[in-house]
């Protein structure tokens, strides 16, 4: 749908930002601009640059941000990513958390290794 936006593989996936990728997998929607999803299942990269590689119902909403994997992460932040896991919530510019369940990071260059909460 972007100008310039590509779906190699996969089935139900969309490419709406301009120069968008989506790779393979199923129901993925790379919207933002120079966007990029891998695989895995209904993930969503919203912003200019995001990413996502894998895993199913993650969403990069921050300008750069990137999710690796797990379920149901959200990178908000600026250059934000999530390596992994379960319900992690990324808000803080160039934060991270690489993977447990529920963690949060909110502050500027904030980190969490993993765990819960």
């Amino acid at each position: 749908e972007g100008d310039n936006s590509c779906i190699t593989g996969g089935y139900g996936n969309t490419a709406k930002g301009k120069t968008a990728t989506v790779t393979g997998g199923d129901k993925n929607v790379a919207e933002g601009a120079s966007s990029s999803i891998t695989g895995g299942s209904n993930n969503k990269a919203e912003e200019l640059f995001s990413s996502i590689t894998g895993g199913g119902d993650n969403t990069a909403k921050g300008k750069y941000s990137t999710v690796s994997g797990g379920k149901k992460n959200v990178a908000a932040g600026e250059s934000s990513s999530i390596s992994g896991g379960f319900l992690n919530n990324v808000s803080g510019k160039e934060a991270t958390v690489l993977g447990g369940t529920r963690n949060q990071a909110s502050g500027l260059l904030a980190s969490v290794s993993g765990g819960f909460r």
